[in-house]
């Protein structure tokens, strides 16, 4: 643990990928002994709950990719992961990561595997560097999928503002 870049009374992970790193050097939240350094119940995973966000912070330029991996702790086979692009350099922003889309792995299996590991792979596929690698993580959640309650499409050639309502969004445009 560290303090976080923009307010030193909170505490935030930091993770540096140094110089000779792997490119798929990653680290795992969960707890040493358990599930294999995973954590003691398994995630509850959902076909309607299947999104994580994390907060980043990324000293790396905009589209740094973060990739996120679930697996089963006891059978690393059973897993499935989602890599997000970043959006801001030396700024927090919230990643989402939907996991009914993954980009690599398996499909989840919301039926047969236990999903109880969680690792965290900054600058994937990209091998450690001497500077710009610093990493900061906070607030890893599950939360509910996007849900549109309304959707008021018009002519885009008419420069018309499309309004979507609904809730958890995010960003959308």
């Amino acid at each position: 643990l560290d303090f976080d870049p923009t307010n030193g009374s909170n505490r935030v992970l930091k993770i540096v990928k140094g110089n000779g790193a792997q490119s798929w050097a990653g680290t795992t939240l969960g707890k040493v002994g358990v599930n294999n350094g995973g954590f003691a119940t398994p995630l509850p995973l959902t076909p309607s709950n299947r999104f994580v966000t994390m907060r980043v912070y990324s000293t790396r330029p905009v589209g740094t990719v973060i990739m996120l991996k679930i697996e089963q702790g006891t059978a690393p086979a059973q897993n499935t992961e989602k890599a997000v692009a970043t959006t801001v350099q030396n700024a927090w922003e919230t990643l989402v990561f939907d996991f009914g889309a993954q980009t690599g792995g398996n499909p989840l299996n919301y039926a047969g595997v236990d999903y109880d590991k969680m690792s965290v792979f900054c600058n994937f596929n990209q091998a450690g560097t001497a500077t710009l690698n610093t990493f900061y993580i906070d607030d890893v959640q599950f939360v509910p999928g996007p849900s549109i309650s309304s959707f008021s499409p018009t002519s885009a050639a008419s420069g018309t503002t499309v309004t979507i309502n609904g809730s958890n969004l995010g960003s959308v445009t």
